[in-house]
C-alpha cells in the first residue's frame, strides 16, 4: 500500500513504485456547505508535465492516525487513482536535483 508522507513541501503521496505526489487540501464553498477537497498532483518531476491525477470531494483530514477508518478509505481512493495514472509509464520517473 502506498503511504503519505511529509517534507519541507507538505504531504505528499508515496506509492508502490516509490513515485511521489503532492497532495493539496482545501475547501469548496457551495450554497448551504462547505466541503473538504483533496487534489492529488503528479508535480515533483521537472522532466514531465504538471497533471491532476484525481480531486476528491470530503476527503477526511490525512493528519489523523493511520488506522483511522476514514484515513484508510481516502488513502485506498488514492491508491486507485494512482496505480491507473502510472500505467501509461514505460519507465518509474526519478527525482533529480532540479526537482522541487
Amino acid at each position: 500500500m502506498g503511504t503519505i508522507k511529509r517534507d519541507e513541501d507538505g504531504l505528499y503521496f508515496e506509492s508502490n513504485n516509490g513515485i511521489e505526489y503532492s497532495l493539496l487540501e482545501g475547501h469548496s464553498i457551495g450554497a448551504n456547505s462547505t466541503s473538504d477537497i483533496l487534489f492529488v498532483m503528479f508535480d515533483r518531476y521537472t522532466e514531465y508535465p504538471v497533471e491532476m491525477v484525481m480531486f476528491m470531494y470530503g476527503a477526511d483530514t490525512l493528519e489523523g492516525e493511520d488506522e483511522d477508518e476514514d484515513k484508510q478509505y481516502t488513502i485506498k481512493t488514492i491508491e486507485e487513482a494512482v496505480n491507473k495514472f502510472e500505467e501509461k509509464f514505460t519507465e518509474i520517473p526519478e527525482r533529480s536535483e532540479d526537482d522541487v
